[in-house]
């Protein structure tokens, strides 16, 4: 595994883009520490740490469609997106780590998991799956008539959910 020289290369990347943006003549106003640069060392140092841990943490953060599926529920959305946008994100946002964990000559030099990208394309499949069927039988059809009625009766007032009598 190739890990710590790729690691290098992208710090060395990092640190050349932060000497070119100093070096630059255009006056930015004052940045906050969370903005892109300190999301991307930030990035780059959680992943050079945990990188026995990096598929559990890709698997956690391609969990993106289970808040649209929650929110769907909650508010009884319809249709809120298109059947081909679903599809559509669902397939690329798969691409890279499919090809980092897939291909066996990746540029990373990570060791393939087929059955980790089996697992996580079956995943996401389930996901889009759960969101086409909200958007073509409605947002709230794999729920049963029991549950579904006492999302009904709940009415949000302020900042508190409250059971309506």
């Amino acid at each position: 595994m190739n890990w710590h020289l790729s690691m290098n290369h992208t710090f060395c990347n990092y640190y050349l883009k932060s000497n070119i943006k100093c070096g630059s003549n255009v006056q930015k106003p004052m940045q906050k520490w969370w903005d892109a640069d300190g999301f991307l060392l930030g990035g780059i140092l959680i992943m050079y740490e945990l990188h026995h841990l990096l598929q559990y943490i890709l698997f956690f953060f391609y969990s993106f469609w289970i808040p649209q599926i929650v929110g769907n529920v909650v508010w009884d959305t319809r249709k809120p997106l298109h059947p081909q946008y679903i599809v559509g994100i669902t397939v690329t946002r798969l691409a890279i780590p499919l090809y980092i964990f897939g291909c066996p000559n990746n540029f990373m030099g990570v060791e393939t998991n087929i059955r980790w990208c089996i697992g996580l394309t079956i995943f996401l499949a389930l996901q889009a799956t759960i969101l086409l069927l909200q958007h073509y039988f409605g947002a709230r059809c794999f729920i049963p008539r029991q549950v579904s009625t006492c999302i009904l009766l709940l009415s949000c007032t302020g900042n508190h959910l409250q059971v309506s009598a």
